[in-house]
C-alpha cells in the first residue's frame, strides 16, 4: 500500500515538474529594423509657432533654397530590446525599449541634412494568430533629439544682404504607436527568428533656439519598416 502511494507521488510529481519545464514564462530578446525612402518635403505634416519672422521650420526653409531643395532622403534604423510575459500560448504582454535613428539628407543650400534620435519606453502586446504568424501593437512615449546641420546663407531682403546660419540641436517629447504583423520561425533550443513588417507613427512636440531664432513646431514621423529578431523562450 505505501509502496502503491509512493509510486503514484513519484509518478505525479514527474508530471507536474514536467508541464512547469514546458510551460513558456518569458520571451526576451530584440529586433533590429531599417528602410531607406525617397521623400520631397511636402509630405511632411507640420504645424509651428514662430514668434520671431525667418521661418526655421524644414517646410519653409528645406522647400526654398536650391533646384530641388524640396527633395531628401532618409535613413531608418531602429532597435527594440523588449522582454514579453506569456500571458496564455498565445497572447503575450511586455515592455520594450525603441532606440530609433533617423537622417535626412536634403537637396537644399540652405539645411543640408538632419540627424533625429529618439529614446522610447513601449508597453507591448502580441497575439499568436495561426501557428507563428502574430500580430503586435505597441504605445510610444520618451524624448526626440534633432541636430540639423545648415550653411551659413547671404539671403536678399529690402535693406540688403541677411546672413542665416540655422544649425540647431533641439530636442522634445513623442508620443506614438507601431503595429507589426510577423511570423517567428524556430531555430530550436528555445530560439525563435521573428521576420516583421512593421508601422511606426510618431508625434513630435519640438522647441529650438538658435542663431536666428526661436519657436516651437510639431513633426510627425510615419515609418514602414523591415525587421528582423532573435528571441529566447524562457520556460
Amino acid at each position: 500500500m505505501l509502496k502503491s502511494i509512493f509510486l503514484t507521488s513519484v509518478l505525479a510529481s514527474s508530471w507536474i515538474f514536467g508541464q512547469s519545464q514546458d510551460k513558456k514564462i518569458l520571451l526576451i530578446g530584440g529586433d533590429f529594423s531599417a528602410m531607406f525612402s525617397s521623400n520631397n518635403i511636402s509630405a511632411l505634416d507640420i504645424t509651428t509657432k514662430i514668434p520671431n519672422a525667418g521661418g526655421f521650420t524644414p517646410g519653409n526653409l528645406m522647400g526654398t533654397y536650391g533646384d530641388n531643395s524640396g527633395d531628401y532622403k532618409t535613413l531608418y534604423l531602429e532597435l527594440n530590446p523588449d522582454l514579453l510575459i506569456y500571458v496564455t500560448d498565445k497572447l503575450l504582454v511586455g515592455l520594450g525599449f525603441d532606440l530609433i535613428n533617423e537622417r535626412d539628407k536634403y537637396e537644399s543650400e540652405l539645411i543640408t541634412k538632419s540627424i533625429m534620435t529618439t529614446f522610447l519606453l513601449s508597453p507591448e502586446i502580441r497575439y499568436y494568430i495561426y501557428q507563428g504568424f502574430y500580430g503586435q501593437l505597441q504605445y510610444n512615449v520618451g524624448k526626440a533629439h534633432d541636430k540639423i546641420v545648415s550653411n551659413n546663407l547671404s539671403i536678399p531682403t529690402s535693406t540688403g544682404f541677411r546672413s542665416v546660419d540655422y544649425s540647431t540641436i533641439i530636442d522634445g517629447n513623442t508620443q506614438g504607436f507601431g503595429l507589426t504583423a510577423g511570423c517567428s520561425i524556430p531555430l530550436g533550443n528555445n530560439v525563435i527568428a521573428d521576420l516583421a513588417l512593421k508601422y511606426i507613427l510618431n508625434s513630435n512636440k519640438f522647441k529650438y533656439d538658435n542663431k536666428s531664432e526661436e519657436g516651437t513646431y510639431n513633426l510627425k514621423q510615419n515609418m514602414a519598416m523591415i525587421s528582423f529578431g532573435l528571441k529566447y523562450i524562457l520556460r
